[in-house]
């Protein structure tokens, strides 16, 4: 049975909720003494079912998000949707206004409030994800290449060319992956000399010529995390 999405949870709550509320709304109300007051009240409630519907769809806590952003949008949120619901109950209730602004203005005030709130959470939420997804990135490269390093030990029949790859590998594995700007030249050139030692091991090179472009290899990794070290 495939298991159903946190996020899916969270619609369908809101929805149970939100269908319980009308039959207390419509069972409990008096049609005939409805006013502006009570369908005005009733249209923003109903929007803000909405709302947070969609702010528990769209945000949720995953892997890579920061609680501490999450927080305040789950705060606001549980803000809005108490005061709204509090405040159009009263309008509901009050069966003698017929003020159209009473209702209209402080609705819409705490409505724009709370999207301003959201877009804030919002634009935080997605650079975090982006800072993420560079980061999956540069850590992905490091293990292609940790895993391409092995590949080429498996081919090298040398030892001492298997040990020399061996070593370059764990220096690889224990590098700090979060290069910059600045290491993205250092890094590509680690990157072919890689790719070079790789030719060489499979056409058979001479041991000497093989263990000097690992050294090359090796030296280019070294200044690379050298430089990293320094610009942080």
């Amino acid at each position: 049975m495939k298991k159903i999405s946190g996020r899916y949870i969270s619609l369908i709550v809101v929805g149970v909720i939100f269908v319980i509320w009308n039959v207390l709304v419509w069972t409990l109300a008096k049609l005939e003494d409805a006013n502006v007051y009570f369908y005005c009240g009733y249209a923003f409630t109903a929007i803000a079912f909405l709302l947070v519907a969609g702010v528990l769809f769209l945000f949720r806590l995953g892997k890579n998000t920061i609680f501490s952003v999450m927080m305040p949008a789950y705060i606001a949120t549980g803000l809005y949707f108490f005061v709204t619901l509090i405040m159009n109950m009263i309008f509901m209730i009050n069966t003698a206004g017929d003020n159209t602004k009473a209702v209209v203005i402080p609705n819409v005030i705490i409505v724009l409030l709370y999207l301003a709130a959201m877009a804030v959470a919002y634009f935080a939420v997605s650079h975090i994800h982006s800072n993420n997804e560079v980061i999956d990135q540069k850590v992905a490269t490091l293990k292609r290449v940790s895993v391409d390093l092995g590949q080429i030990g498996a081919l090298a029949t040398d030892p001492d060319i298997k040990t020399a790859l061996s070593k370059l590998r764990e220096a690889v594995d224990y590098s700090d992956p979060m290069g910059n700007a600045e290491t993205a030249s250092l890094e590509e050139e680690f990157t072919k000399k890689v790719a070079e030692v790789r030719m060489l091991v499979e056409n058979n090179y001479e041991k000497d010529l093989v263990l000097g472009k690992i050294t090359a290899a090796d030296n280019k990794l070294r200044e690379r995390n050298e430089y990293l070290r320094t610009t942080k």
